[in-house]
């Protein structure tokens, strides 16, 4: 357990989940550590994954501490070491692994996680909502997202599949979420998406003065997002509007 001064959490975790899982980015097999904040203390939980102690624990920060902590998740780790053993490196290579197992991944947050990922590296839309949908659910529920930025993912993912079914309009709230939690992580690159998908709802919904000030946000976080405007379908007819006009040119 670590005690930190206000505020510096949030950097902490920027270097701290890499350099606990690297890429894997969540809690493995061989590293099956998870990362709890308690106001400012930020504690680092490592159970064997068949150890009741775990389950004893987490229960205990829920109801002592109102801590936000992941359920922990047998299923995952199942997945991670069949798709390591198959060197599964490509969506469609993982799609049988993780839909032998999709009932269990469905149970936990994390879980979830991984089945919107494949299901949006595929396309897969609505699968990919209904994922997403859970694990934010799941995480409502006290399985909490706790990894850096995997609330704002979730948001996010859900934000886009929602939008790419079909509902610009219902993701324009997630979008706004997204932003919100970008901005409370700090993040910058994930906070000049979420402008940017959020001017892409607006504008789709005929909102076109408010689509143009989360553009202009988005271009002030990233320039590269001026060039992806002038060619993404969601401002085909915003982009006759003189404030888009301003943005753009």
């Amino acid at each position: 357990m670590f005690d930190y001064h206000v505020g510096q959490i949030g950097r902490v975790r920027s270097y701290l989940d890499a350099h606990l899982w690297g890429e894997d980015g969540m809690p493995t097999e061989r590293h099956p550590e998870d990362v709890v904040v308690v106001g400012e203390a930020l504690l680092v939980l490592c159970f064997d994954p068949s150890d009741p102690a775990g389950d004893w624990y987490i229960d205990h920060l829920r109801r002592r501490h109102q801590a936000r902590v992941a359920n922990r998740c047998p299923a995952l780790y199942t997945v991670q070491r069949e798709i390591a053993d198959a060197g599964a490196a490509t969506p469609v290579a993982r799609r049988p692994i993780i839909g032998r197992h999709e009932k269990e991944l469905l149970n936990c947050s994390f879980g979830a996680m991984v089945v919107g990922e494949l299901a949006r590296e595929l396309e897969d839309w609505s699968r990919a909502e209904a994922a997403f949908r859970r694990a934010l659910e799941l995480d409502s529920r006290g399985d909490a997202l706790t990894r850096a930025g995997s609330l704002f993912e979730a948001t996010y993912a859900l934000g886009l599949a929602v939008s790419m079914n079909g509902r610009p309009t219902e993701s324009e709230a997630l979008f706004e979420r997204a932003v919100r939690l970008a901005a409370t992580e700090h993040n910058r690159k994930f906070l000049g998406w979420a402008q940017f998908n959020l001017a892409c709802a607006r504008a789709e919904g005929g909102r076109f003065a408010a689509a143009a000030e989360a553009l202009e946000a988005a271009i002030a976080i990233d320039p590269s997002h001026k060039a992806r405007a002038k060619t993404d379908r969601s401002f085909s007819k915003a982009r006759a509007v003189p404030a888009f006009q301003r943005l753009l040119n």
